[in-house]
């Protein structure tokens, strides 16, 4: 659910799920013998045959307020996000279509840019947490970020084609941001004020 791709193991592991891809030596930084070399430990690297997509539609949206009820779904073995995911408010009608298209254009920790075509009204996943403050879609502001899964985020996309960014945008930030242009705007009006009055005073 969280997009895990890869295993870094400093065990073998024999899973059905792991694709064995390679394996070498880590070294600690700091970490020196009696000689005076670093020391290395063999890790093991795995390739997950069963991830899930960065961001994906799911299928069915199914209510599931309660949290303790959702953590025990989506521990069950059968979970599957992309066919069956929970969310914590009364779930819109949505039609999943196979023949949508999710293209990720940017993604880093402030700032998120998707490109979407849907043919039907779908709900859209990104394996990435869940903010109640912060996140926006700057693209479509009356577009909602719900919880989903306990702990990912998601959106409904209409019908169409669309540009989605999504950005972290702080309250505390933008009122600050607002507070500073405020009073350095109250200072420049003193500063001019004053400047007017003296050469006032001048002339007479």
């Amino acid at each position: 659910m969280m997009n895990v791709k890869y295993v870094v193991s400093l065990n073998e592991l024999y899973y059905s799920s792991l694709e064995y891809i390679d394996s070498g030596d880590i070294y600690y930084l700091g970490k020196e013998d009696v000689l005076g070399e670093y020391q290395g430990q063999t890790v093991y690297i795995y390739k997950y045959k069963y991830f899930i997509p960065r961001v994906f539609f799911t299928h069915e949206l199914q209510y599931m307020p309660d949290l303790d009820d959702g953590l025990n779904f989506i521990l069950e073995k059968r979970f599957n996000p992309e066919i069956k995911s929970i969310v914590e408010h009364q779930p819109n009608t949505i039609t999943y279509n196979p023949d949508s298209q999710i293209n990720i254009i940017n993604w880093t920790p402030d700032k998120i840019e998707i490109d979407v075509i849907t043919p039907t009204k779908q709900f859209m996943v990104l394996s990435e947490i869940f903010y109640p403050k912060g996140w926006q879609i700057t693209s479509h502001p009356e577009w909602e970020i719900y919880p989903v899964n306990t702990i990912l985020r998601g959106l409904y996309v209409p019908e169409g084609q669309y540009k989605v960014i999504m950005e972290f945008i702080p309250h505390d930030i933008y009122y600050g941001s607002m507070l500073t242009w405020i009073s350095s705007g109250f200072i420049i009006l003193i500063i001019i004020i004053g400047t007017f009055i003296n050469r006032k005073n001048d002339k007479n």
